[in-house]
């Protein structure tokens, strides 16, 4: 048996749009670098494709028919079915994804090139073996991708609820409209309240003389590394703080992730996309971090590209301090308890995640193996 690589096998083409041109209920399904699949109402290429995010959380999905597909998602056509089987190729892949991550560049959003997937090798078994190996893979892993996507369903019921409780207890009152490319959401905001602009609640605390890149972070050190990153401490160092002791609390925004974190402790920030703000004497710092999570809810996610600059568009309508610190209690009651919840769901999907690639990697270490 061969192997060959994927570049000769195969057509691998990006889609040309952003994120943003997803359309609520469209008619083709638009994908993207996220594991979700958006909708859109026009559809440029069809067939069966198998589609690798080219950044961000890597991973691999297999569709047949019409779609769209942004503009750092590849997808990947078979040259020849009677040669290549294209759900073969998809569950490759599926197993591949561990290499392609070890292969990924970039500081915070991870990215792959094209030439990582089109130098891929795959193993070539004959025609008949590779519709065998399918049979397999599909009916061994049709319970665990049924559990992976009820955990999805979830994960994202437990994400709305979030966003409820933070519209419930911030609106009508605190945040009611975010402009975007000119136009303005608002959320039934009384006529008698004035919006209060971005920049007369938060204040950007300049750090460019101190960001270190990911490369550079320590597994100790004297100050926290934060980033953009999911998690609030990213690594450690010991160059010197970006915020100190008397700026605290400070707000960290992801500029290209949309992460919001709160953080009471000095920190060095890590570089690109890292924007530090700095609650006003108008708002309580913990509110201040409840308003940019309502806020970042109401804006479009664009992948790659760049947020702050529609954050800095929001403007809110503020509470007494004394009516702050009555929502901050609420919000971090419910907070608390969710957050319990929603972890048990990331354990379960990282240990089903965990058997998926294992039982991939030896089923395909196998087929390998007879090469």
């Amino acid at each position: 048996m061969r192997s060959e690589e994927l570049g000769k096998l195969t057509a691998i083409q990006t889609g040309k749009i952003d994120v943003n041109k997803a359309v609520p209920s469209g008619r083709y399904p638009f994908f993207t670098c996220s594991r979700e699949t958006y909708q859109i109402n026009d559809a440029p290429f069809e067939g069966k494709a198998v589609l690798v995010a080219g950044n961000g959380d890597l991973n691999v999905k297999y569709y047949e028919g019409k779609f769209n597909a942004y503009q750092r998602t590849y997808f990947l056509f078979v040259n020849r079915e009677d040669e290549l089987l294209p759900r073969y190729l998809y569950w490759f892949l599926e197993s591949y994804i561990d290499q392609l991550r070890s292969q990924s560049s970039g500081s915070t959003i991870r990215y792959i090139k094209r030439g990582h997937l089109a130098d891929a090798r795959i193993p070539l078994p004959p025609l008949e073996a590779q519709r065998s190996i399918v049979e397999k893979l599909d009916s061994n892993f049709g319970e665990i991708e049924m559990l992976e996507k009820n955990l999805a369903k979830i994960d994202e019921k437990y994400k709305q609820l979030l966003h409820s409780l933070l519209g419930t207890s911030l609106s009508p009152v605190e945040v009611q409209s975010v402009s975007l490319d000119s136009s303005t959401i608002q959320e039934n905001a009384p006529s008698s309240k004035e919006f209060v602009e971005f920049r007369k609640v938060f204040t950007v605390i300049p750090d460019s003389h101190s960001k270190i890149k990911s490369s550079l972070y320590l597994a100790s050190g004297d100050y926290a590394v934060v980033d953009q990153g999911k998690e609030l401490v990213a690594g450690y160092t010991n160059s010197v703080a970006t915020v100190t002791e008397e700026s605290l609390p400070v707000l960290v925004f992801g500029d290209h992730t949309r992460a919001v974190k709160y953080v009471d402790f000095p920190f060095v920030a890590g570089a690109d996309g890292t924007q530090i703000l700095k609650p006003t004497e108008l708002i309580n710092p913990k509110f201040g971090y409840y308003l940019l999570l309502n806020a970042v809810s109401k804006i479009p996610p664009k992948g790659y590209a760049r947020h702050f600059g529609e954050l800095k568009k929001v403007s809110f309508l503020v509470p007494s301090l004394e009516r702050q610190v009555e929502i901050i209690k609420k919000l971090d009651c419910a907070f608390t308890a969710i957050d319990t919840l929603i972890e048990h769901v990331k354990k379960q999907k990282r240990i089903t995640a965990a058997i998926r690639r294992s039982m991939l990697n030896s089923f395909f270490a196998q087929v390998e193996a007879s090469v």
